[in-house]
């Protein structure tokens, strides 16, 4: 299993977005609110992948990643937008069940 660089995504994160990675599992990262995702690569640990939800307007996707790829960089890590995702809660567990959209 690769490392994942946990502390780099949350500092690129917070610098780009002001926002806080609130829960990471596996290979994911979720940010809080949700606006966008992180999805870490198994193979270069410095290269992840941004998933937009389905319901984020253009204009503010288009500026949260240009800033989030900018930061990424600045951060020794590489940033590839890679699609969206929905997210929908399957239980009163609060299990959720996600959905991915390539480009």
């Amino acid at each position: 299993m690769i490392n994942r660089e946990l502390g780099r995504v949350r500092q690129f994160v917070t610098e780009a977005a002001g926002m806080d990675v609130t829960y990471a599992y596996d290979d994911l990262a979720f940010v809080e609110n949700s606006p966008f995702l992180i999805r870490f690569d198994n193979v270069d640990k410095r290269h992840v992948y941004c998933h937009f939800r389905q319901d984020c307007p253009s204009d503010s996707r288009e500026r949260l990643f240009a800033n989030l790829l900018s930061s990424a960089l600045r951060n020794g890590m590489k940033l590839t937008l890679a699609g969206d995702f929905s997210m929908t809660c399957i239980d009163d567990n609060e299990e959720v069940e996600i959905s991915f959209y390539e480009k």
